[in-house]
């Protein structure tokens, strides 16, 4: 079991020239009391979540150990982990605060399912700047294409959460539900009718003449980047299709849960790919190649 390391507390104080000696630092393997309630047995189980998130309120600075949690190299403690972390701010979300840039960089970039669908939860109750609110949409949007249905659910309700009065995230985000909703599972397209009824209520409510032409612009004039994400996400529903539980099992084994994987057979990764080769190049900005892809 691999738990973070923690750092020893440095009480030292500094020198004439305020620098402290740093040459007796050490990090310690052991790991914080908290993450050890978290550990044993396996991703079936919710552990002793309940209780850690009851000690988390009771000592919220215990929050620090618990964010540690989510990029623990155990893959029981990330999942339990980060189901604490979105327990906890579900109704303080002030707690995310200090670990906000964290969160969207390094742990919403986890390839662990059970991490992303609560990234996915915690993303919109974060105070985003612009840039940051970019790079989480495409974040939203990347996990769109996971195996996951339940990381696609929760994915498509926190882009619509992001889109609410956003005229142009709104006209990028619709094609994208509408496609899952046409051809996901039937949690995905449960969830994907509920907010297309939503979405597109917004959009007509939207008050006709500025912010109207804006979403418009939006649909049309940004056109490449929507049918990019379209293009893609019709891909990953393409390898869906041959991958098999076992060849997923296999790798993920074989990799100790380092990554995560479809399960799909190199040779139905090729057709896939194969028979979108040419929408392909376009959204690799490729030129055509005599030799195919």
């Amino acid at each position: 079991m691999l738990l973070p390391q923690v750092r020893a507390q440095d009480s030292r104080s500094g020198g004439p020239d305020g620098r402290i000696d740093r040459s007796d630092d050490r990090i310690t393997d052991a790991p914080h009391e908290l993450l050890k309630k978290l550990a044993g047995g396996d991703r079936r189980s919710t552990g002793n979540v309940d209780a850690v998130v009851a000690a988390v309120r009771i000592t919220p600075a215990l929050f620090g150990a618990l964010f540690e949690g989510m990029l623990a190299g155990d893959p029981v403690v990330r999942m339990r982990s980060a189901d604490a972390a979105e327990k906890l701010t579900a109704g303080n979300s002030g707690l995310l605060a200090p670990y906000k840039r964290r969160l969207l960089r390094e742990v919403a970039a986890s390839p662990q399912q059970e991490v992303r669908w609560h990234v996915a939860q915690m993303i919109p109750r974060l105070t985003l700047t612009r840039t940051e609110r970019a790079a989480a949409v495409e974040t939203l949007i990347s996990y769109l294409g996971d195996k996951s249905a339940i990381v696609k659910t929760f994915s498509m309700q926190a882009l619509a959460d992001l889109a609410e009065n956003d005229a142009a995230l709104t006209a990028r985000v619709l094609p994208l539900i509408e496609e899952l909703t046409a051809f996901g599972s039937a949690a995905v397209r449960n969830r994907g009718r509920k907010l297309l009824a939503l979405l597109q209520g917004d959009a007509v409510s939207t008050q006709p003449g500025r912010g109207t032409d804006r979403a418009a612009r939006a649909r049309h004039g940004d056109g490449a980047r929507h049918d990019d994400a379209l293009l893609i996400l019709r891909l990953q529903q393409a390898l869906d299709a041959p991958a098999t539980a076992s060849a997923r099992r296999f790798w993920e084994k074989y990799l100790k849960g380092a990554a995560s994987f479809r399960g799909v057979p190199m040779a139905g990764v090729r057709r896939a790919a194969h028979r979108r080769r040419e929408p392909l190049r376009l959204v690799l900005r490729e030129g055509p190649r005599p030799d195919g892809v």
